[in-house]
């Protein structure tokens, strides 16, 4: 519940930054085109569980994923040690750079954003 409160004490964001980031969810499908842009910071948590894809996004139909859909925002991994390395490795490029790539079947690239503040807890519940 704390982690959720990171984002309302984080700067209001300015007028690009809401467009952009209301941007991804549409592209996502997540919401209806008559939806009003968005003015607060986004929040996402996954589970520990997640694929590599759902959190980088991509895929054969390609979606933006948990790190895009936190741009602007909180990417909060709760239980960090539960997370597997190699998800935790292909999430280290795009939260340095904030870029993410997308090779769509080898004649297409795509480029995507991913500039998210990111925390997260270990087992013990500390941060």
């Amino acid at each position: 519940m704390l982690a959720r409160r990171l984002a309302t004490i984080l700067p209001a964001m300015s007028l690009a930054e809401a467009l952009e980031t209301t941007r991804i969810p549409r592209v996502a499908g997540l919401t209806s085109g008559r939806t009003a842009f968005v003015t607060t910071r986004p929040f996402r948590a996954p589970h520990h569980t997640i694929s590599d894809v759902g959190v980088i996004g991509g895929g054969q139909l390609p979606m933006p994923g948990e790190v895009s859909l936190a741009h602007h925002g909180i990417l909060f991994l709760d239980e960090l040690p539960e997370f597997t390395r190699h998800l935790l490795e292909v999430l280290r490029q795009p939260l340095e750079s904030g870029l993410l790539y997308q090779v769509l079947r080898a004649y297409r690239r795509r480029r995507g954003t991913g500039r998210a503040r990111r925390t997260g807890t270990d087992t013990d519940g500390r941060t």
